[in-house]
C-alpha cells in the first residue's frame, strides 16, 4: 500500500490535507480538515467537502462501486 498527498483536492480557503491511499485493487481517501470553533458558517464547510467528495467520485467512479457510500464527521468541542 502507498501512502501520496492529494494535493489537486486541497484547497487555499480552507485549512484541509487529503491523502490518497492506494493499493493493487483499492483507493481510499482521507481528509483532515481544521474548521475554527469561532466559525460559524458551517454551510460554506460542508460545500467544500460535499465539492470535493463529488470531485474524487468524478474522477475515480470504478474504485467506489463496491465501497460504502462517503461520509464527513464534524467534531465540535
Amino acid at each position: 500500500m502507498t501512502c501520496s498527498r492529494a494535493h489537486a483536492l486541497e484547497s487555499s480557503k480552507s485549512s484541509s490535507i487529503w491523502l490518497r491511499l492506494n493499493s493493487h485493487c483499492l483507493t481510499k481517501f482521507i481528509c483532515a480538515v481544521y474548521l475554527s470553533p469561532n466559525s460559524s458558517n458551517y454551510s460554506k464547510f460542508f460545500d467544500y467537502l460535499t465539492c470535493k467528495v463529488d470531485q474524487v467520485l468524478d474522477l475515480h467512479p470504478w474504485r467506489f462501486q463496491c465501497s460504502p457510500p462517503p461520509l464527513a464527521f464534524l467534531f465540535l468541542h
